[in-house]
């Protein structure tokens, strides 16, 4: 049985909170391992900036999606 914490961190849309599996391509993989070491990041911290950013443009372009 989940605890409250647990179905609260499920719930709640702070991107840190969930989980997200992507299937990238050895050429994909290269990329994000390159672009991570050229700003001294590593590959989940990366990514998730890129997400986050990408997430707030669409957020500004249609606000009522995101509500």
């Amino acid at each position: 049985m989940k605890t409250r914490e647990e179905r609260k961190a499920r719930n709640t849309s702070d991107p840190r909170a969930r989980q997200i599996n992507l299937r990238l391509s050895d050429e994909e993989y290269a990329r994000l391992t390159k672009s991570s070491a050229l700003r001294g990041l590593g590959r989940a911290a990366y990514l998730r900036m890129v997400l986050l950013e990408k997430w707030r443009a669409e957020e500004r372009e249609d606000p009522l999606l995101f509500r």
